[in-house]
Order: structure tokens, then C-alpha cells, then sequence
């Protein structure tokens, strides 16, 4: 059996990998589902360089980062800075929000149950598989 590998998202596609950050200091559980909906705008990409798109195309370009490994050097406030792509800003796009890479690992769901995951379940997964990339238990039912 050949080890599990994200893939990119496209129309038609029956499961999606979600990438889940470690959690916040409060313990809360973090990953990039749809809390705007669908069609809402998340924030994605570099942090001097940020973009905004539908869900879909938002994780779509956050998995291609990851898989390419996308990294860019900005000149900030603070000097020199490598960030990476494969990053979101968590919560409604507010500008104190924090940004987040998949820290913990990706998760592959069923599309058609995106809307009904939280993060805690795809953290809890990961968590209790000690793996990286780990097919939701909502796929083998």
C-alpha cells in the first residue's frame, strides 16, 4: 500500500484534504473549513502578501504551496522575513487574526460532510494517529 499523499482540489472531486494548525494557546483547535461558507472570501497565502478567494480556491492554492513548498523573502517592519504560502488567517479575516500553516497535518473528508466536520475532529485525528497525513474515519463508513 502506497503511503497517503495530499492532493489539490478540483471540481468533482468525492474527498478534500484539510490542513489542521496546531493549536492555539487556549487549546482550541484549528483547520481551514468553511466558516464563511463556500462562497465567503478567506485569506490566504504570504503574510506580506496576502490573498483573498472563495473557500475552494483558497484551499486549492494553500495545498499547491504546500506541495511545492512555496516560500518568498519580504523585506518587513522588523528586517528580512521568509514566509511561507501554504498559510490562512484564521477566523473572519480580521487583521489581528493569526496566520497558520498546516502545522499538525492534513485530513481527507468527504466533500459532501465538509460542512458538518469541526476542527476539533480533524485535530482529534491526527492527534490520536501520531500521523501527518491521516483519511478521516468519516471516509472508511
Amino acid at each position: 500500500m502506497s503511503p497517503l499523499k495530499i492532493k489539490v482540489y478540483e471540481e468533482g472531486d468525492s474527498t478534500i484534504w484539510i490542513p489542521v494548525s496546531s493549536r492555539s494557546p487556549e487549546k482550541e483547535a484549528r483547520a481551514l473549513l468553511p466558516f464563511a461558507g463556500l462562497k465567503g472570501f478567506y485569506k490566504h497565502g504570504f503574510k506580506a502578501a496576502s490573498e483573498s478567494s472563495p473557500y475552494f480556491k483558497a484551499l486549492a492554492s494553500i495545498q499547491s504551496a504546500y506541495l511545492r513548498r512555496e516560500k518568498k523573502t519580504f523585506r518587513v517592519k522588523v528586517g528580512i522575513e521568509t514566509q511561507r504560502r501554504d498559510a490562512w488567517r484564521h477566523g473572519h479575516g480580521q487583521s489581528n487574526s493569526p496566520l497558520l500553516s498546516p502545522t499538525l497535518g492534513w485530513v481527507e473528508v468527504p466533500v459532501k460532510q465538509l460542512m458538518d466536520i469541526s476542527p476539533e475532529e480533524l485535530a482529534f485525528e491526527l492527534e490520536s494517529s501520531g500521523e501527518w497525513l491521516v483519511s478521516s474515519k468519516r471516509i472508511q463508513k
